[in-house]
């Protein structure tokens, strides 16, 4: 559900709004604190509201100063400077929105202090709308073309002039102020439907060549200029702009919203990250540590090996070449021999073995139940042509240990 929620800040800090449907059919009124606007709202809660601000028209300064044709792409630069002997607060203190070039060759401007921009963008987040607009009260006015439009309401009265651009409110009692603005215009007098507005019109008869016409209106004027912002008609100058922009401001809102989320996938992410590099390095040291284990254990078999870039690759080509009958003499015809004659017998076990590649010699640590068995062995080696020497024995509770150096080959 979408609901259209229009606020006017009072002087003194109460609130008027205007709650309707994106249709116009359903409206409520009200006036009160922010926490009685806030408790109204919380019975919308899954609703979406977009908020319009209808700033006092004694917080917006109105001006249209001069600018010529060929300076009017750098009004953003022009504005501040032509304005600044008018205002009231340092240029740095302010917030300026315009609107088109006249003919005249006045550009309407609208000033408000920062601090009060800030503090609708502020509202809008609390109540946790979309902030669309703020505008003044008065350039809500509907002045058509050529025309002045000028809204009585208690002791002040409220004008619009399209041809200078100019918009504000004045005590009706300085009714005078306005006569160089009207003279030759056709004005339009908005007044209460219950009160009579002769008076005025008789006051505003003796300014020279103006056409009034008087219109009234019910109820409030803040509620007459709600309905008038929900008809989308009005031509008032939005002072959502530059860094308060509607889509800035917006995309702060979202950002404040989804900012925990944001976070919580950002911390997730960095952890995901630690660990699959925390992983990534205790892999590393793993690998590294198997690689020096697996050099380790070549050195032990090949003593005389000097390049050991990969042990693996290295002893699976001695395999294929053994596999392959292109090796003759050498580690792996040797260890078969001693594998030969060795394997098939119960409880003789090769502790260790060790290689010399110059000697040509496979060096076996070797229990046996007896020493007759070592003899056994080397006497089968000696006739498959291979010399065997029989170390000191060394009797233990497993058997005989002894050392067998098996050299050479038929």
């Amino acid at each position: 559900m979408l609901l259209e929620l229009i606020v006017r800040p009072d002087v003194d800090g109460q609130l008027e709004w205007l709650l309707a449907s994106s249709d116009l059919t359903d409206m409520e009124t009200g006036k009160g604190t922010t926490e009685a606007l806030e408790t109204l709202l919380l019975q919308y809660a899954q609703a979406r509201i977009r908020m319009h601000v209808l700033l006092p028209a004694e917080k917006v300064l109105s001006l249209a100063p001069q600018i010529p044709a060929r300076q009017t792409r750098l009004l953003e630069r022009i504005i501040p400077n032509s304005v600044e002997d008018d205002l009231a607060e340092d240029l740095e203190n302010c917030h300026f929105a315009w609107g088109r070039r006249l003919e005249t060759g006045a550009v309407p401007v609208r000033v408000v202090s920062r601090a009060q921009m800030e503090a609708c963008v502020a509202l809008a987040s609390h109540l946790g709308a979309r902030l669309v607009e703020v505008v003044s009260e008065a350039d809500v006015l509907p002045a058509e073309p050529g025309e002045a439009v000028l809204a009585a309401s208690d002791k002040a009265l409220y004008f619009r002039i399209d041809r200078s651009g100019l918009c504000g409110v004045i005590p009706l009692s300085a009714l005078s102020r306005l006569e160089p603005y009207l003279e030759g215009l056709k004005v339009r007098l908005l007044h209460p439907e219950d009160e009579d507005p002769s008076l005025l019109t008789a006051q505003l008869g003796q300014i020279s060549q103006i056409d009034i016409h008087t219109q009234g209106y019910s109820g409030e004027l803040f509620e007459w200029l709600a309905r008038h912002v929900l008809s989308e008609t009005h031509s008032a100058i939005n002072l959502c702009r530059g860094e308060f922009a509607v889509s800035q401001a917006e995309s702060s809102r979202m950002l404040q919203i989804w900012k925990p989320v944001a976070a919580v996938l950002v911390v997730g992410w960095l952890l995901s990250v630690t660990l699959n590099v925390a992983e990534g390095y205790y892999y590393q040291k793993q690998a590294e540590r198997y690689l020096t284990q697996q050099k380790s254990l070549y050195q032990s078999w090949f003593p005389g090996a000097r390049m050991l870039a990969s042990p693996r690759k290295q002893l699976e080509s001695k395999l294929r070449q053994a596999m392959s009958g292109q090796q003759s003499e050498g580690f792996l015809p040797v260890l078969q021999a001693a594998a030969q004659h060795i394997g098939g017998r119960e409880k003789v076990r090769v502790n260790s073995l060790q290689f010399s590649e110059e000697r040509n010699e496979l060096a076996l640590e070797v229990t046996a139940p007896a020493l007759a068995d070592l003899e056994q062995i080397r006497d089968g080696l000696a006739r498959a042509g291979y010399q065997v020497d029989i170390g000191s024995a060394v009797r233990e509770s497993e058997g005989v240990r002894s050392r067998l150096k098996i050299r050479g080959g038929a």
